[in-house]
């Protein structure tokens, strides 16, 4: 009898956790709703000579879509020239839009907020609302795909309506796709330098001239350092170790036949070939 006192005590105790913890959460509906909230207040709510804060609000993202941001960030910070890509390089995310009435408020602008199916929540606003004319140019959907993590809802895609692609997720994987099979693009693979070189020794590359590159300590990942190259023409590529270049390459993308280069230091050698598996690192499998 007294254990089972005890087991029915510590049910009712698992229970009342359970639900003080769900009382707790935030649903996928308040989590984007108390977002807007405070991100219309952070950008707008300053007079117009007042420059808007750089470090605005942000929701919180699943690993998944954070990690094809950073994807994407890093490949396009990558190029060789300066390109507008990547997440929010062309416009404000949250809005969609370069241009918003300075006044704009979570009321004024007639913001609803509503789960449309399980863990999906659209969001409505109008950019311009004091605009009688616009005829509902102004008008935005948006829409959240919610996945639960770590207790919390986190953002893993956003779809705009009215735009082709619509999904942000998709809109990056082109973005990548489009870098990675219309220019050529320089992967550094891994460091297997024996014995590794110490914290004092600098090793880089350079590409055409570029700026340093550093190479990577032993068991850092893969990662591209260069894109947007020409795949006509013949690029120089330096390896340049404590001030004086120690090996260098004529680059053709042409004779490799690939968009892909990558450049790895085995234990005796400085390589460069072909990323034969199609992606950074994976030259390593098929040497």
């Amino acid at each position: 009898m007294y254990k089972i006192l005890l087991c029915f005590i510590a049910l009712l105790f698992v229970i009342s956790t359970t639900t003080a913890f769900a009382a707790d959460q935030k649903s996928a509906v308040e989590t984007v709703q108390d977002f807007y909230k405070q991100y219309l207040i952070a950008v707008f709510s300053k007079p117009l000579d007042v420059p808007r804060p750089e470090n605005r609000p942000e929701i919180a993202f699943s690993k998944a879509f954070a990690a094809e941001m950073e994807e994407s960030d890093k490949l396009c910070k990558s190029h060789v020239d300066p390109i507008v890509c990547g997440w929010g390089a062309d416009g404000d995310v949250y809005l969609d839009t370069q241009e918003s009435d300075p006044a704009l408020s979570y009321e004024n602008s007639g913001m609803r907020v509503r789960e449309i199916s399980p863990n999906i929540v659209e969001v409505k606003f109008n950019l311009f609302p004091f605009d009688e004319d616009a005829e509902g140019y102004y008008n935005r959907t948006i829409i959240y795909h919610m996945v639960l993590e770590e207790g919390s809802f986190v953002v893993d895609n956003i779809v705009y309506k009215g735009h082709k692609p619509e999904s942000m997720r998709e809109r990056l994987a082109q973005e990548r796709a489009w870098l990675l099979n219309n220019e050529g693009t320089i992967c550094l693979g891994p460091n297997m330098m024996f014995p590794p070189y110490t914290a004092e020794e600098h090793v880089s590359l350079t590409v055409d001239g570029s700026k340093q590159i550093d190479f990577f300590r032993q068991g850092d990942p893969p990662r591209i350092v260069m894109s947007g190259l020409d795949l006509k023409k013949r690029h120089v590529v330096k390896v340049i170790y404590q001030g004086k270049v120690t090996h260098s390459w004529q680059l053709d993308f042409r004779k490799f036949k690939t968009k892909l280069v990558q450049i790895w230091r085995s234990p005796g050698y400085w390589r460069m070939q072909d990323a034969c598996g199609g992606a950074c690192g994976s030259a390593l499998k098929c040497r």
